[in-house]
């Protein structure tokens, strides 16, 4: 078998006899980078020439970039304190305010309120930007879009380039925030970020300023305050009305007074009184009714003397008229001290008249008889009228009682009847007045939030403003050149060994051998060939 070094047979003549191997040697493999090593020299050549040009032709980009602190403020708290809630753990809030923040700092809006603060012709020093933008909307660089919707069309494109150029990202385990902006142009990248910043500052004031004005929290406890004072009028005519100072304390006095008016009337173990006015009256009127019966079995007069047959010589007539005399002072003491219908002074004055009738029959001889009122009637006498008088006074003092009971008990039924709507009337007032308390400090801390507000000061603290960026950080030309070659080499390889495989020729005696099972004779190569021919 003759084998031509370079020169392949026809594939479909040797299609039949050449046999493929699922497998080649290192040597093979070896062989066939030596036979396409100008493919690979090529290759690797233009790919590291073409990442070499594009890395060069591409413009610089810098990034600015700064860091923004979340502290603990005003906004990590509700506007209104007194609203009771669940607390949440302090890390897991401070991981949603993070979050939070993001979202803001992420938003087109801020994008928006950027390109409004700078122009969409600051952004013309990007030619490369501004050429692709007008593209976009069928504009060249030298045309002037005068039409309205082009114009916000050209405005709109260039907020969302500059949103895609804007990054936000948070730190982990801090409430930093890292914010960074890229472009051409050191100083605007450095001028957009500073911009950035601004809006964001501006934007989370307005975010998180209170939705009430201190106008609103004014108005309405001034209305409250109006309320508040006709409701305390209307509780003061109330209480002068029904003269009431404290329902509970007039209350338990009332019962108390009572309980002592009750006890006072019938008696009772209260303090150890057993002096009630009944037991008293009941006691009194069993006495008296003892004395009365005694008196029907006692004489009201006795005999101390009786003288028979004595010549009256005047003796006897004196002795009636000193008795007399005597009988008409004891009147006139007793008649100043009792009443007419004293049982004495009725005896007595029935004695005068005696006296005087024996002395309108004085004769000249006469018996004597000396009578006097019996002691022991009369001394039961004055004890019987002494207990009617005591009879009398706890009568009237029962009666007084039981008057000043009665005038208690209605008191109470009175103030009982009107517990209810003064209780009414007291709630309203106390509600009112928390609410006015309510209003009054919501209206100072929403003046406090509001010149907050004025001022600009917020938890976001500057930790960083944005830097001036000194190196660019796009492209990244050794980078870029060192993966250029990697790629351009094992590229070149890779398109050399995909080259052999489609190739089925055979370019070696050991091939020929292997594949043919054949032995090699001779070899010509292509320049021997031509020279035969």
């Amino acid at each position: 078998m003759i084998a031509d070094r370079e020169h392949t047979p026809h594939r479909e003549a040797l299609e039949e006899l050449l046999p493929r191997e699922g497998r080649s040697s290192i040597r093979d493999i070896l062989q066939s980078m030596f036979r396409h090593k100008k493919t690979i020299v090529l290759f690797f050549l233009g790919v590291v020439v073409s990442v070499l040009i594009v890395s060069l032709l591409t413009p610089n980009v810098y990034e600015s970039d700064a860091r923004v602190l979340l502290r603990v403020g005003r906004e990590s708290v509700g506007v209104d304190a007194s609203v009771v809630g669940p607390t949440s753990n302090l890390n897991q809030f401070r991981e949603e305010e993070v979050n939070s923040e993001l979202s803001v700092l992420e938003s087109r809006f801020l994008s928006e309120m950027v390109v409004e603060k700078l122009g969409v012709k600051a952004f013309s020093h990007d030619r490369s930007l501004i050429s692709k933008l007008l593209n976009s909307i069928g504009l060249g660089l030298g045309d002037n879009p005068d039409d309205l919707s082009k114009q916000d069309k050209l405005r709109m494109e260039v907020i969302k380039e500059v949103h895609k150029r804007f990054k936000v990202e948070a730190l982990k385990k801090s409430a930093t925030l890292t914010l960074s902006y890229r472009d051409e142009d050191p100083h605007f990248a450095q001028e957009v970020l500073h911009a950035y910043i601004d809006a964001y500052l501006q934007h989370h004031i307005e975010v998180y300023k209170s939705q009430a004005t201190p106008e609103f929290f004014e108005r309405e406890a001034a209305s409250i305050l109006q309320r508040l004072t006709d409701k305390e009028n209307d509780l003061k005519d109330f209480q002068k009305k029904h003269h009431i100072a404290s329902v509970d304390l007039q209350k338990q006095t009332l019962q108390d007074r009572i309980s002592r008016l009750k006890a006072e009337l019938g008696g009772g173990t209260q303090h150890g009184n057993l002096d009630g006015a009944m037991p008293k009256i009941s006691s009194s009127r069993a006495r008296i009714a003892y004395i009365e019966k005694v008196l029907k079995d006692i004489p009201q007069v006795s005999v101390q003397e009786k003288v028979v047959g004595e010549t009256n010589g005047g003796v006897a007539s004196n002795a009636i008229k000193r008795r007399l005399l005597d009988l008409r002072l004891k009147e006139i003491d007793m008649a100043g001290r009792y009443t007419d219908s004293y049982r004495p002074l009725i005896n007595l004055r029935e004695q005068i008249k005696e006296a005087e009738l024996a002395l309108s029959k004085e004769k000249e001889t006469l018996t004597q008889v000396t009578e006097m009122p019996d002691p022991i009637y009369s001394a039961l006498s004055r004890e019987l009228e002494e207990e009617r008088v005591v009879l009398r006074e706890q009568l009237a003092r029962k009666d007084a009682i039981e008057e000043s009971l009665q005038n208690a008990e209605n008191e109470l039924n009175e103030l009982v009847s009107s517990e209810v709507e003064f209780k009414q009337l007291q709630r309203e007032v106390n509600v009112l007045q928390n609410e006015y308390l309510q209003y009054r400090d919501n209206l100072l801390r929403s003046k406090i939030a509001n010149a907050l507000d004025q001022a600009k000061i917020s938890n976001v603290s500057i930790v960083q403003p944005p830097t001036f960026p000194v190196e660019h950080i796009l492209p990244k030309r050794t980078i870029n050149l060192l993966v250029g070659m990697f790629f351009g080499l094992f590229g070149g390889i890779g398109l050399a060994l995909l080259l052999e495989y489609f190739d089925d020729s055979l370019k070696s005696e050991e091939e020929v051998e292997r594949r043919l099972k054949l032995p090699v004779i001779a070899s010509v190569s292509n320049k021997e060939f031509e020279k035969c021919i």
